[in-house]
Order: structure tokens, then sequence, then C-alpha cells
């Protein structure tokens, strides 16, 4: 936390491990950080390929949700 701090943060992207993003985030908030998480729209495509189904997926960012 104190390497974050460090940088002097107006705001932090935190994803990833439940637990320890819930930390994080909670650290950072109660140093009045603003604290996003981003997101993104998945649009996947099957395709039959002989006796298979293949899947592709897509990602594309869509926005940045704060944490409250």
């Amino acid at each position: 936390m104190a390497q974050i701090m460090n940088l002097n943060p107006s705001c932090v992207l935190c994803q990833g491990e439940f637990c320890v993003a819930y930390g994080v985030i909670s650290a950072l908030k109660k140093f009045g950080v603003k604290v996003v998480a981003a997101c993104s729209e998945r649009k996947s495509v099957e395709r039959k390929v002989g006796d298979n189904v293949e899947k592709t997926s897509s990602f594309s960012f869509v926005q940045f949700r704060e944490y409250e």
C-alpha cells in the first residue's frame, strides 16, 4: 500500500482476486483515492468444424466503473 500511496494517485485501477482486491480497494478509499474497475463487452461466435464446435470470444473495453 505504501508503494501505491507514494505515487500520490488520484485514481487507481484495481481488479483481480476478490479477497485481495477488497482489501486494497477498502484501504485506498480510506485514503480518499478513487478506485475503478474496467468493464468490457464479450462477443462470442461458435462455429461447427467437423465434429467439433469452436468458440471464439473477443472483448472490447466499454467503460471504467467506480467502486462505491
